[in-house]
C-alpha cells in the first residue's frame, strides 16, 4: 500500500494529520473481512474464505506526498527477484501526481494499481495507464457536481479557479471548464495556477491577479499544505473574511482542516468561516446504512489487540531518528471515532474490489498473478460497499460518477474556547444520481444563509429625460398653447374688424388649432418610464406622430385653403360675379386629414410602436451599467415614409398657392409670411435634424432638439401670420379720431418686387369737382383689374358738352367727408392754379381723350402739364391729395365678408354715377 503518512516539505520529514493512518486501518479491516469471509459490510464477501484459496497480506510504504519517494518504493517492490515476493497489486497512492508517476511503472511491470482518491482525469488515458483504476470518480465527475452546485444552486456565473500546477490541479481545472461548457455554458471561468512549493512572493502575486478579476467566488484545487498560506494572503488583500467573498475547495483540502480550530479573530478564523469542501464520500452518517456499519466496524477496532496489530503495519524510519511517527495509543478514541474524510471508506472499498476481482480469477495457488487478467476482472466487479454501489468504467477502470456520492461540507464557526475559534463540519448538500439535495442550510462567510452575488453589486444608471428637461419641454408646450389661445381670444374679440374678416377667421382658427395640437405632442415627448408605466409610454409613442401630423396638416392645409380662396377671387379675369364659400375649399383639408388617419390607424394596427429600455453600456462582466429608453418603430418604415410624404406634400402645395398669390395684397394672402415661416423651418431643420441623427443615442439631447423643432415650427407659423394683423389693427385703432395723413386705407399691389401705392383718387375727383359750376362734366373710365394692380394710372374721359356740376367720388370712405372739409381751404387755394392749367389744356385738346396721370415724383409746387405725347395730363401727387389713399365703401365690404358669399359683380346704375362701389373692385 502506498499511503501518505508524512511529508517532506524542506528535506525534513514532518507528521501530517492521521487521515492516512485511518485509511491504512480501513484497508487492513477490508483484508481481515476478505480473509475471514465476513459479509457484515459487503454481502459479496460472505463465505469468501470458503470459495477462494487466496490469502491477502499487505505491506505499507509511506509516500510522504512525494513522487520521488513513491517511485523509490515502487521500484524497490517490483524489483524483487522472487516472484512470490512481488506485489500482486498496488493500493494507492493519494495524490494524483504520485499515482501518475507510480502507475507508469506498475503498468510496465504488469501490476494493477487501484487508488482510493487520485482523481486526475489524466489517469483515464487507458493507453498510457493500462492497469490503473480507482474507487473514486475522476475530476471530471467531481467537476460536474461542483459546476452544477455553483450554477444551479447558487447562480454563480463568474468563477476564479486557483489550482496547484501539477497533474492533479491542471486536470481538475480542465475538468471544471469542460463541465461548465456542458452544464453551464454561460459561466465564465478564469484559472490561475500555483507553484507546488509556494513562496510568500508567489502567493502575493497570484492573489493580486485573482483580486483584479473582481470575482467573489473562488474554487481552490490544492492540498492542505497550501491552505493556510493562501487564505492568510487572501484575507490580507481583501478577498476573504470580509463577508463578500466565498471560497470552495476540492477534496485536497480535507475536512480535518478545521479539526483543531484557529486562533480567534485571526485571518484563518475569519477566512475559513463559511467555506465549503466538495468531495466524493463514502456516505452520510445516519442516511446510509452501509456507511454506518463501516463506522461501527472501525470503532470496534478500538481494543488493545487490534491496536497492536494495526501499529505493527506502521512503517519505521531508521534513518531519521529525530522523526516521531504517529501512534494510535496517543488518542485511540479520537482516532476511531472521528472518521471525517472520504478517503477512509474509499480505501476500504478499493481493497474489497481488489480482493473480489482476484477471487473471481482462476488461480491454482502456485503461479504468479496475471495482472492484465486481474485488472479486467476488476473493471467487471460490482458490489455494495461502504461507499455505496461500486461500478467501474469498462475501459478506464474509473468509478462511474453516478455510482458515487458527493457531499458539500460547510466549515461553520461554532464558538470560542479560550483563544481558539472552534468550527463544525456540516454536510449541507448531497449530490447523488446527478442532482443536488439540500440536507441543511449552508452558512456563508457573512454568517447568513443567503448566497451573495458572484460579482460586486452594480447600480445601473437608467437615463431618463430628467426633471429639468421635462419642465423645459412642458414650458415649450405651454408657450405654444399660450400663444395659440391668446391669438384665438384676440381673433374672437376682433372678429368683426376688417383685418380679421379679410383674413378669413375660419382658416385662422384652423391654423391656431393645428399649432395647439403640435404643441401638445411635446407633452407626450416629455413623459417617460420614470413617471408612467411602459405600457403608457408605448401609447405615447403613437400619440406623438398622431398629434403632430394632425396639427401640421390643419395648419398648412388651412393656409393653402385660405390662399386658394383668395386666388380664385383675385385671378378672375372676366370680373364676373363669383361666390367662393368656405365649404368649397375645405374639401382638401378633410381629404388630407382622412388620409393621415388611415395611415396612423394602419400603423397602430400592423406595426404598433413600443417603448423599450435598452442597455447602452456594460461593465467588464457584461452587466448593464447604463440604459436608455425610446420608442421602437420596428416594421414602421413604410408608414413613416407615407406620413412624411403626406406632410411634405401639404407644405409643398401651400407654397405653390402662396407663390400664385404673390401679387395679392398681404391683407388677403400672407404670401410673404408663409415664405418667412418656411425659411425659419428650413433653418431649424438644417440644424435640428442632423443633431437628431448624431444624438440618436442621447436621450436628453434627442428630446431637447425634438421639442425645440416642434415649438419653433409652431411659432414660425403663428407669429408671421398673426403679429402683423395685431399690429395693423392696433395702428388703425390709434388713427381713429385723428387726421389721417396717409389716407384711410392703402391697397398694396405688386409689380415684381416693387409696391405702388394707389391713393388720392377721391381727392382727384374733389379737386376736379371743385373747379367751378361751369366746369365740363367728367365721367369715369374704370380700368380692368389687371390694370389697377399693375399701374397707378387713372384714366378720365372729359365730355366738353357738359359742365362740371359736382365732384365725382370714385370710392367713398365713411370718414372721408369730415377729413376733406378740414382741407377745403388748402384745396381752394390750389384749385385756382389747377383751373387755369386745365382750361389751357382743354382749349388745345377739346376733342381728344385725355388721361390724367398722378406724378408720384412731382412736388406740390410743380404745375400740371401735358406730357410729350400730349395725351396725358400730369398732376402733382401731393398737389391733389396729400398722399391720401383711395377710399372704399367699407360698410358694403364688411357686409360681404360677414355673409361669406364671395364677390358681387354689379354695374353702376348709370354712367354718371357718383360712386364706385365694391362691385367695381371685382375681386372683393
Amino acid at each position: 500500500m502506498l499511503i501518505a503518512l508524512s511529508e517532506i516539505p524542506d528535506d525534513k520529514r514532518q507528521a501530517v494529520k492521521f487521515g492516512g493512518y485511518q485509511a491504512m486501518t480501513a484497508a487492513l479491516l477490508a483484508i481481515e473481512h476478505l480473509n475471514t469471509g465476513n459479509g457484515t459490510l459487503v454481502e459479496e464477501v460472505a463465505g469468501l474464505d470458503k470459495r477462494c484459496n487466496i490469502k491477502f497480506t499487505a505491506e505499507v510504504r509511506d509516500t510522504a506526498l512525494s513522487e520521488i519517494e513513491a517511485l523509490n518504493h515502487i521500484v524497490d517492490l517490483t524489483s524483487r527477484l522472487e516472484k512470490t515476493e512481488l506485489p500482486a497489486a498496488v493500493l494507492g497512492a493519494f495524490r494524483s501526481a504520485v499515482s501518475i508517476a507510480t502507475s507508469l511503472v506498475t503498468g510496465l511491470r504488469g501490476i494493477p494499481q487501484i487508488s482510493p482518491i487520485s482523481t486526475s482525469s489524466q489517469l483515464d488515458n487507458a493507453q498510457q495507464f493500462p492497469l490503473f483504476g480507482r474507487t473514486v470518480p475522476s475530476d471530471d465527475g467531481t467537476a460536474v457536481a461542483a459546476i452544477k452546485y455553483l450554477r444551479q444552486e447558487l447562480g454563480v456565473k463568474h468563477l476564479a479557479i486557483l489550482h496547484v500546477n501539477d497533474s492533479y490541479g491542471n486536470a481538475y481545472a480542465a475538468g471544471m471548464q469542460r463541465a461548465a461548457a456542458l452544464y453551464a455554458p454561460d459561466m465564465v471561468i478564469q484559472a490561475f495556477d500555483l507553484p507546488l512549493i509556494l513562496t510568500p512572493e508567489d502567493v502575493e502575486t497570484v492573489i493580486s491577479v485573482v483580486k483584479n478579476t473582481g470575482y467573489q467566488y473562488f474554487f481552490g484545487i490544492l492540498d492542505l499544505r497550501h491552505y493556510e498560506t493562501l487564505m492568510e494572503e487572501a484575507y490580507a488583500q481583501g478577498i476573504a473574511g470580509n463577508g463578500k467573498h466565498n471560497w470552495m475547495f476540492s477534496d485536497g483540502v480535507s475536512t480535518s482542516t478545521t479539526q483543531d480550530g484557529f486562533e480567534a479573530g485571526s485571518p484563518l478564523h475569519l477566512a475559513t468561516q463559511g467555506a465549503v469542501q466538495i468531495a466524493a464520500v463514502g456516505g452520510v452518517p445516519g442516511r446510509d446504512e452501509r456507511y454506518d456499519l463501516f463506522l461501527h466496524a472501525m470503532r470496534d477496532l478500538n481494543n488493545p489487540v487490534d491496536i497492536a496489530t494495526l501499529q505493527s503495519y506502521h512503517p519505521t524510519y531508521p534513518n531519521e531518528p529525530d522523526y516521531s511517527s504517529y501512534t494510535i495509543e496517543d488518542d485511540p478514541e479520537d482516532f476511531f471515532d472521528r472518521v471525517t474524510i472520504g478517503l477512509v471508506p474509499l480505501m476500504f472499498d478499493a481493497m474489497i474490489a481488489l480482493g473480489l476481482s482476484a477471487c473471481s480469477m482462476e488461480y491454482n495457488g502456485t503461479d504468479h498473478f496475471d495482472g492484465y487478467q486481474h485488472f479486467a476482472k476488476f473493471k467487471q466487479t460490482q458490489f455494495q460497499g461502504a461507499t455505496g454501489n461500486n461500478r467501474f468504467h469498462p475501459e478506464t477502470g474509473t468509478r462511474l460518477a453516478d455510482s458515487a456520492r458527493f457531499t458539500l461540507t460547510n466549515f461553520v464557526y461554532v464558538d470560542t474556547v479560550g483563544n481558539i475559534a472552534n468550527f463544525e463540519n456540516v454536510e449541507t448538500d448531497i449530490f447523488q444520481d446527478g442532482e443536488w439535495v439540500s440536507v441543511k442550510s449552508r452558512t456563508f462567510n457573512d454568517g447568513t444563509t443567503i448566497p451573495p452575488p458572484d460579482l460586486p453589486p452594480v447600480e445601473p444608471s437608467n437615463i431618463y429625460i430628467g426633471f429639468g428637461l421635462r419642465i423645459f419641454g412642458l414650458l415649450l408646450a405651454s408657450w405654444t398653447w399660450a400663444v395659440s389661445i391668446g391669438f384665438t381670444i384676440w381673433m374672437m374679440k376682433n372678429r368683426k374688424s376688417r383685418v380679421v374678416k379679410a383674413s378669413q377667421p375660419i382658416f385662422l382658427g384652423l391654423i391656431l388649432l393645428g399649432c395647439f395640437l403640435m404643441g401638445t405632442s411635446i407633452v407626450f415627448l416629455s413623459l417617460d418610464d420614470e413617471l408612467v408605466s411602459t405600457e403608457t409610454c408605448s401609447v405615447f409613442c403613437i400619440l406623438v406622430p398622431w398629434f403632430f401630423s394632425f396639427g401640421w396638416i390643419l395648419s398648412f392645409s388651412a393656409l393653402f385653403a385660405k390662399t386658394i380662396r383668395v386666388n380664385k377671387i383675385f385671378h378672375n379675369p372676366k370680373c364676373r360675379r363669383m361666390k367662393v364659400t368656405v365649404k368649397d375649399v375645405m374639401a382638401p383639408v378633410i381629404i388630407l386629414q382622412t388620409i393621415a388617419n388611415l395611415i396612423l390607424i394602419c400603423w397602430y394596427i400592423f406595426a404598433k410602436p413600443t417603448w423599450i429600455r435598452e442597455t447602452t453600456k456594460e461593465d467588464l462582466f457584461g452587466r448593464e451599467i447604463e440604459t436608455r429608453a425610446s420608442c421602437s418603430y420596428d416594421g414602421s418604415i413604410g408608414f413613416i415614409i407615407s406620413l412624411c410624404t403626406l406632410l411634405l406634400s401639404v407644405l409643398g402645395y401651400t407654397l405653390k398657392q402662396a407663390y400664385a398669390a404673390r401679387n395679392v395684397s398681404t391683407e388677403y394672402a400672407e404670401t410673404e409670411y408663409i415664405f418667412l415661416a418656411l425659411a425659419a423651418l428650413l433653418l431649424v431643420s438644417f440644424v435640428g435634424f442632423p443633431v437628431l441623427a448624431i444624438a440618436s443615442d442621447e436621450t436628453r439631447a434627442q428630446f431637447y432638439v425634438s421639442a425645440a423643432i416642434i415649438q419653433v415650427t409652431c411659432l414660425s407659423i403663428l407669429y408671421p401670420i398673426f403679429v402683423p394683423k395685431v399690429a395693423a389693427l392696433r395702428s388703425k385703432q390709434r388713427q381713429e379720431g385723428k387726421p389721417n395723413s396717409g389716407g384711410a386705407l392703402e391697397l398694396s399691389s405688386r409689380a415684381g418686387n416693387n409696391r405702388t401705392l394707389i391713393s388720392g383718387l377721391s381727392l382727384v375727383a374733389k379737386c376736379l369737382g371743385g373747379f367751378s359750376e361751369q366746369a365740363p362734366k367728367v365721367d369715369q373710365q374704370v380700368p380692368k383689374p389687371s390694370e389697377r394692380y399693375s399701374s397707378s394710372i387713372l384714366t378720365l374721359r372729359k365730355d366738353a358738352s357738359e359742365d362740371f356740376k359736382s365732384g365725382i367720388a370714385i370710392i367713398q370712405h365713411p370718414k372721408e367727408t369730415e377729413m376733406l372739409k378740414k382741407r377745403n381751404e388748402e384745396l381752394e387755394r390750389r384749385n385756382k392754379k389747377l383751373v387755369a392749367q386745365v382750361a389751357r389744356l382743354k382749349a388745345l385738346h377739346s376733342n381728344k381723350k385725355t388721361h390724367v396721370r398722378l406724378d408720384m415724383s412731382a412736388t406740390p409746387h410743380d404745375s400740371a402739364n401735358l406730357d410729350e405725347s400730349g395725351s396725358f395730363l400730369r398732376l402733382p401727387y401731393d398737389a391733389i391729395g396729400g398722399g391720401r389713399a383711395p377710399s372704399i365703401d367699407e360698410s358694403s365690404l364688411e357686409r360681404e365678408l360677414d355673409e361669406e358669399e364671395g364677390v358681387r359683380d354689379e354695374t353702376p346704375s348709370s354712367p354718371g354715377s357718383s360712386t364706385l362701389g365694391e362691385s367695381d373692385l371685382c375681386d372683393l
